[in-house]
């Protein structure tokens, strides 16, 4: 067993049966920014038998300061499956453990079915959480870029999600009601009409490929 797996180089875990998505979503957004995923789950600890423990201690912001929460490395399974987070590669444990510890701050597993997103990503930053509703601020392209060249500017973890209850896939690839990690933001200028363009990059925290089928797409 390992913390992260030597591959680790992208998310990619999985949701368990607690139901507990946004606490999946909020650990997709920390593990964009790797010195404070290193913050919250510290590195040095391991699995190694010449310094194991059988603990793990993490950190989470509550009222105003950092504190930590130690945790044994028993975990919830049935038929030797993991019931609850787990990663997609049967060695790394980081995901789980982190659902653990953040579940015992809480006061037990059945309190992270009933969280918002916001709350997750205060206790994991200790950073204030805005919202932006396009439909109802209605920005234009520059407020918008301008608001998120400065939040990425400040290594801020950003998501976006796309209400809707018309259809599940909109035309141009994107899936209603999933949140994406948005992780770049470039402007460029057309060569045909010399005009700025705005490019956002966005991730799918599940590992799927995002099929941007709009402008700008990979056969375009």
């Amino acid at each position: 067993p390992m913390l992260f797996a030597d591959e680790a180089t992208h998310f990619r875990v999985k949701q368990g049966e607690l139901g507990d998505l946004w606490v999946v979503i909020a650990a997709a957004c920390l593990f964009e920014n790797i010195p404070l995923l290193q913050h919250v789950v510290p590195f040095t600890q391991n699995f190694r038998k010449d310094s194991y423990a059988g603990v793990f201690c993490f950190r989470f912001w509550r009222y105003g300061q950092w504190q930590e929460v130690v945790i044994d490395d028993r975990l919830p399974t049935i038929n030797g499956e993991l019931v609850f987070v787990q990663s997609s590669s049967p060695v790394e444990f980081w995901a789980a453990l982190l659902e653990k510890a953040y579940a015992k701050l809480l006061g037990s597993y059945e309190a992270l079915k009933s969280n918002l997103l916001i709350d997750a990503l205060h206790d994991f930053t200790g950073g204030l959480v805005e919202v932006f509703n396009f439909e109802e601020e209605k920005p234009t392209q520059e407020e918008f870029t301008n608001v998120m060249f400065k939040a990425l500017e400040r290594q801020s973890l950003v998501g976006c999600i796309i209400n809707s209850h018309v259809t599940p896939i909109l035309s141009n690839g994107l899936v209603t009601g999933r949140t994406y990690n948005v992780t770049d933001l470039r402007e460029v200028i057309s060569s045909k009409d010399e005009e700025s363009i705005s490019l956002i990059r966005l991730r799918d925290p599940f590992g799927a490929k995002v099929n941007w089928n709009g402008s700008w797409n990979e056969r375009s």
